[in-house]
């Protein structure tokens, strides 16, 4: 059933290019949008905001050329709306992309045991995106590993403000944590992931 509904989806712009009357905007709008869609169906291409973005703009162009005789462009408004729209998740994109490239650097530091590092690109990465939980999951990792578990335990209880369920976060948490407190974190990982062997682990342990 879901195959049905996104190729149903995707199909729809096509059909749309094809009940058109051959506007300037056709050839280059089902090239995008149909490079998208089949290299999308073997690979992971939908997850690059900036790539997802130009093949949803492509596929609103060809309904909209469908729709009517008047340039699309210019006159519709339709297209007139899609202009700021399309602005802001441009620079939305633009900015979570240059989250993405220090939070990449913290994730390597962090794997290669570079705690100074991955702390330092960890607070880059949050002030490029300051809605997400995995620099603060990162950075409080590295203070973890360097010894510094009041910093740890702080940064862990941002991201879980963040993102409270995620069970790997109240894990973290829970190895900054002592006593009641540690068990409490414990049980709430196990309540959002009971068969993690990891929390049973913790949990046999206390």
């Amino acid at each position: 059933m879901g195959l049905l509904l996104i190729v149903g989806a995707l199909a729809v712009p096509f059909a749309a290019a094809a009940t058109s009357n051959g506007r300037d905007v056709l050839p280059g709008a089902v090239a995008a949008f149909g490079a998208f869609v089949i290299h999308a169906g073997v690979d992971w291409d939908w997850e690059l905001t900036g790539v997802t973005l130009v093949a949803l703009v492509s596929g609103l162009a060809l309904l909209a050329a469908a729709r009517a005789d008047e340039p699309v462009m210019a006159t519709s408004r339709l297209g007139v709306t899609l202009i700021p729209v399309t602005a802001v998740l441009a620079v939305f994109a633009f900015v979570s992309t240059l989250g993405n490239v220090p939070l990449g650097r913290a994730r390597d530091a962090l794997d290669g045991a570079d705690y100074p590092r991955a702390i330092s690109e960890a607070h880059d990465a949050r002030r490029w995106a300051p809605w997400s939980a995995e620099p603060l999951r990162i950075l409080g990792e590295a203070q973890l590993n360097s010894g510094d578990l009041a910093g740890a335990q702080a940064s862990f209880s941002k991201a879980l403000a963040k993102d409270p369920d995620n069970w790997e976060l109240w894990v973290d948490l829970a190895l900054t944590r002592t006593g009641r407190a540690r068990r409490e974190a414990v049980e709430r990982a196990e309540e959002l992931n009971p068969h993690s062997r990891q929390v049973q682990q913790l949990l046999a342990n206390m």
